[in-house]
């Protein structure tokens, strides 16, 4: 997965993420400063800390989800991604995340599933629409591969 999108992605929570209950604000700029500047190892270790004090906090979940994505721990990021889906059945975020891991593991039915609860559960509508636009481009390749068979 590209570094850029996984930076995107991580931007894309912790600023949407206003209810981060596991940091203050001074934190919370620690923590995205730690994984815009490549130091995800520290940035891992300390959401992982708050995990283990809030196991059923659905934000510190998905938080150290993008982390671990951002550190290529991908089944730990999917582990952390699945517990906040669970947590927070209407996270977007988790959907998000979770879609992109599985496009980027080419497991085209799963990124559709989860770009459908982006689409139920986002009420941007340009996550709506890049929701949309992933969606149809997974389907694509679906028809793609059927009818190469």
């Amino acid at each position: 997965m590209k570094l850029l999108t996984i930076i995107y992605v991580a931007v894309f929570f912790l600023a949407s993420c206003a209810c981060l209950s596991c940091a203050s604000q001074n934190d919370m700029q620690e923590i995205m400063d730690l994984l815009n500047s490549g130091r995800t190892n520290e940035a891992v270790a300390y959401l992982s800390a708050e995990v283990d004090k809030e196991p059923s906090n659905a934000d510190k979940h998905i938080a150290l989800g993008f982390a671990c994505l951002q550190n290529n721990d991908y089944a730990q990021a999917q582990s952390h991604l699945n517990a906040g889906a669970s947590l927070k059945p209407n996270s977007v975020a988790s959907y998000y995340g979770l879609a992109m891991l599985a496009e980027s593991r080419k497991d085209t039915s799963v990124a559709i599933d989860n770009w459908h609860n982006v689409l139920t559960y986002s009420s941007d509508s340009n996550l709506k629409n890049l929701a949309e636009k992933h969606i149809r481009h997974a389907e694509k390749h679906i028809r793609h591969a059927e009818t190469s068979r």
